[in-house]
């Protein structure tokens, strides 16, 4: 059962991955069987790395332990012993879709990143709101230069790019550590003070808001004529 899921899940992740990249092929303009032969490696490519690279994180880090958490597929793999043994806690399902129910009646923006962030560790709904909080300051610190359509469709766009960034660079440097733990490569201790990390958030914090808004001044896409008229 867990076997067919994962195939399914996988599939479906795909298939969402496969329509986006053609979506933006076919408006920029792109041939769409060159796309379709660049999908079917990209697919090929993935499937034969993605299995060492799993399999080097197990070993070496452990996936689902402490420093490498996986509380979704911990979630998931509860859920499937409940049903198999018979011992699933069904008041808590229920209590959690009337939960559901109530905040769709109340007009809440979304009730599964609420479930998302309920079942989170602590560090990571801290990043997304961290990422939050970058967000709002950079459409506050844009819109005093009152910009354009196009002015906010830069500042989105540079900060999405920045942003997916920064998710593939995490994602790299994870498998990065996890080979230089299995060669046994010790690195430098002052790597891992937490001013150390600390100051690396307020760099990115700075980075996600600086240069959004520096691409937005320099497009000029912005009107800041009812300024200059008071000065």
């Amino acid at each position: 059962m867990i076997g067919v899921a994962a195939v399914v899940c996988c599939v479906a992740g795909v298939a969402g991955d496969m329509i986006q990249d053609w979506k933006v092929g076919h408006i920029l303009g792109a041939t769409p069987w060159k796309m379709q032969i660049g999908g079917i490696i990209g697919v090929i490519a993935a499937a034969l790395t993605l299995t060492f690279s799993l399999q080097l994180l197990h070993n070496s880090i452990g996936i689902g332990s402490e420093t490498l958490p996986a509380p979704q597929a911990g979630l998931m793999a509860a859920m499937a012993k409940g049903i198999v043994g018979g011992e699933m806690a069904w008041p808590l399902v229920l209590a959690s879709m009337l939960l559901a129910i109530v905040l769709i009646l109340i007009g809440s923006p979304s009730p599964m990143i609420i479930a998302v962030g309920m079942y989170l560790p602590f560090r990571s709904t801290a990043c997304i709101f961290f990422g939050g909080v970058l967000k709002y300051f950079i459409d506050k610190t844009s819109i005093k230069k009152k910009p354009t359509a196009k002015g906010k469709e830069i500042v989105e766009n540079i900060g999405l790019l920045l942003a997916s960034g920064l998710i593939a660079g995490q994602a790299l440097t994870g498998i990065l550590t996890a080979g230089i733990k299995a060669l046994n490569i010790k690195l430098p201790t002052s790597l891992a003070n937490p001013l150390f990390g600390l100051a690396i958030f307020f760099i990115l914090g700075f980075i996600l808001i600086y240069f959004p808004y520096k691409k937005m001044i320099e497009s000029g896409e912005y009107d800041s004529a009812p300024d200059e008229a008071e000065s």
